[in-house]
C-alpha cells in the first residue's frame, strides 16, 4: 500500500554506495549532525525513569528507524544506546546495512518489509521516517502505520522537504541537476508535503507538534544546521496529544 516500487528500484541501484560519504548519498551523511542534533534534544526525556548518561542519552529507548536504507542513521542511533530495528523495503540495501552494523559490531537488528505489515514484538519508544514520506505513495496510511506502532507515550520523529518554490530550486535545480548532490530523479516536488499538511494528517491519528524545526545546508561552514527556516528541509516530532489513549484506540 505504501510502497512507492520505482523509489525501492532506484535506491537498489545505488546500494554499492551507501556509505561512500562522497557518493550518491553523500547529502544523507552530510545531514546526519543535524539530525541527530534534534532527535536527541527531542528524547533526553522521552522516557519515564530513564537515566540520562552523558554519551548515551538514549539508553533505554526501543527505537524504530523507517527506511533505514543502509543504516546511515540506525549505527549513531545504536552508539547514543538505543535499541535500533531498522526496517526498508529494499532487499538490497538491508544486505547493506546488515553487513556494515556486522562489521562495526552494532547489534542493530535489520528487518526488510513494509511498515504496513511489519509486526514487532512491543510497541517503540521512538518511531523514526527520516526523508522517506516524500517516496511514499499514500502518505496518510503509511502516518497511521507509524502511528500504531507507538506507545502511548512515545515520539514520532519526521523529517522531509517542503513543498515551496524554494525547495524547488534548491532541492531539485541545484541539487540534482547543477551541484549533482543527489542522483537526478531522486525526489519529485509535488510529492513534498508542507508542515501544515503533515499536521493536519497526525491530528486525525491523535497526535500534535510538539517540535518543527528547519534543516539548512550552511556553505560557509559547509554543514547542515538546524534553524528556523522551514522553507526547503524541515524536521519535526510530534506525540499523542491525549497519552492515556493506546495507539489503536
Amino acid at each position: 500500500m505504501n510502497i512507492n516500487p520505482d523509489s525501492v528500484d532506484f535506491f537498489a541501484q545505488h546500494a554499492h554506495e551507501w556509505w561512500d560519504e562522497k557518493g550518491s548519498n553523500a547529502p544523507l551523511h552530510a545531514l546526519n549532525w543535524a539530525r541527530l542534533a534534534f532527535i536527541c534534544a527531542q528524547l533526553s526525556s522521552a522516557k519515564e525513569g530513564h537515566t540520562k548518561k552523558r554519551l548515551q542519552p538514549l539508553k533505554g529507548l526501543r527505537i524504530l528507524d523507517i527506511g533505514c536504507g543502509g543504516g546511515i542513521l540506525a549505527e549513531p542511533l545504536c552508539r547514543l544506546g538505543g535499541s535500533v530495528i531498522g526496517l526498508d523495503a529494499g532487499e538490497q540495501v538491508i544486505k547493506v546495512a546488515k553487513t556494515h552494523a556486522h562489521k562495526m559490531n552494532l547489534p542493530i537488528e535489520y528487518v526488510q518489509g513494509d511498515i504496513a505489515t511489519f509486526k514487532p514484538e512491543k510497541l517503540f519508544d521512538v518511531v523514526i521516517a527520516s526523508e522517506v514520506i516524500e517516496h511514499v505513495e499514500n502518505v496518510s496510511g503509511f502516518l497511521a502505520h507509524c502511528v500504531q506502532k507507538l506507545d502511548k507515550r512515545g515520539t514520532l520523529i519526521l523529517s522531509t522537504l517542503n513543498r515551496t518554490a524554494f525547495s524547488y530550486l534548491l532541492g531539485i535545480i541545484a541539487a540534482e541537476r547543477l551541484l549533482k548532490w543527489v542522483p537526478k530523479g531522486a525526489h519529485q516536488w509535488h510529492k513534498f508535503l508542507r508542515p501544515g499538511e503533515v499536521a493536519q494528517m497526525l491530528e486525525a491519528y491523535g497526535m500534535e507538534l510538539t517540535a518543527i524545526q528547519g534543516m539548512t545546508y550552511k556553505p560557509l561552514q559547509n554543514e547542515w544546521q538546524i534553524t528556523n527556516n522551514l522553507k526547503v528541509n524541515y524536521i519535526l516530532a510530534a506525540k499523542f496529544y491525549d497519552s492515556s489513549l493506546s495507539p489503536t484506540q
